[in-house]
């Protein structure tokens, strides 16, 4: 899983070195789709041999919810943007997936999937996965 995650994060990479980012998906000085690939290799890197199933959720949490809120989100908005209806979304189907993995943890592991995804700072590719990973660790 780590060799592929960093095949498709070179791949994605040649678009924006040089300057023709594949306009259906990728956005000039938008790196979201990087950061997808690169939390991808990181946690199967360091999780692969800890927990697998912890490293598979986080992925699972990015992959399933972050699509969730753009599908709701683009339903309510119309545009891109943060919308509590996407949030809402997310919680909901990362808790049922999280809750069969882990039960309540897993359901706590969404609610910081969760906020991760929605909070302004950081891009939520990264924020999602990773810091579902660490809470993951440390609870």
């Amino acid at each position: 899983f780590f060799l592929f995650s960093v095949f498709f994060t070179i791949m994605l990479i040649i678009p924006h070195i040089k300057n023709r980012e594949m306009g259906w998906f990728q956005l000039k000085k938008n790196y979201g789709e990087i950061y997808y690939t690169a939390s991808f290799a990181a946690l199967s890197l360091l999780l692969w041999g800890l927990d697998r199933i912890l490293a598979g959720l986080s992925m699972l949490f990015m992959a399933v919810g972050d699509s969730a809120t753009g599908l709701v989100r683009s339903r309510i908005l119309k545009e891109r943007g943060k919308h509590i209806s996407g949030s809402i979304a997310m919680f909901i189907l990362c808790s049922a997936i999280g809750y069969y993995f882990y039960g309540i943890k897993g359901v706590l592991l969404s609610v910081v999937a969760t906020l991760a995804e929605y909070q302004p700072w950081v891009d939520d590719n990264i924020s999602v996965p990773l810091l579902t990973a660490l809470t993951g660790i440390l609870i």
